[in-house]
């Protein structure tokens, strides 16, 4: 059948298959993260973790076409490098976000250093529910709020990653599929 026939001519060649049959002609040159330096970053196990940060991108998830929202925890080891310990990437209404962030805040909350938010978009709800949410639970998290200034780029913040992931001072879990493919087809 024609599904099975994409699924093997993605597995065979990706790059080929995004052109011909996705109209996205991304070649590994074109790519802002290479896919070599995801696969020499990826980690099997972890050093002791020393400390953890997360952050969210938020998305309000409305339909299946809306932006996906992204909750990451990356911690770090010992050996001072950092691993992406989640990559909870999916299309999700806001109170489903606030939930699976409680979740992930709760598994790293004795190591957790700092919790990154925009507050661009989120503002007034973030400042008058999610902190809320979070102290009636009795949960002192320090919020690290980024609230871009006019003429900052999320594209080039997330391009300013690179070299730290091209150097490998940041490792990957590969079970994190979602966080992989968006990297190596950024910014498309």
């Amino acid at each position: 059948n024609m599904y099975l026939f994409l699924r093997i001519k993605k597995i065979e060649n990706e790059e080929k298959y995004n052109s011909e049959y996705q109209n996205n002609p991304m070649t590994e040159n074109l790519r802002e993260f290479k896919e070599q330096w995801l696969i020499n970053n990826t980690y099997e196990t972890i050093p002791e973790i020393i400390e953890v940060y997360g952050a969210l991108d938020p998305s309000l998830g409305k339909n299946k076409n809306s932006d996906t929202s992204a909750i990451i925890m990356l911690g770090r080891g010992v050996d001072n490098y950092f691993y992406v310990l989640e990559a909870d990437v999916k299309r999700r209404p806001p109170d489903e976000i606030i939930k699976d962030m409680q979740l992930h805040i709760m598994k790293y909350y004795s190591k957790l250093k700092g919790f990154v938010v925009e507050t661009n978009v989120w503002q007034d709800y973030f400042a008058s529910n999610i902190k809320q949410q979070f102290l009636d639970k009795g949960m002192h998290v320090t919020w690290i709020e980024m609230s871009p200034v006019a003429g900052d780029k999320k594209v080039l913040r997330i391009k300013s990653m690179a070299p730290k992931v091209k150097h490998g001072y940041i490792k990957f879990n590969k079970t994190h599929i979602t966080l992989w493919n968006q990297l190596k087809n950024f910014p498309k």
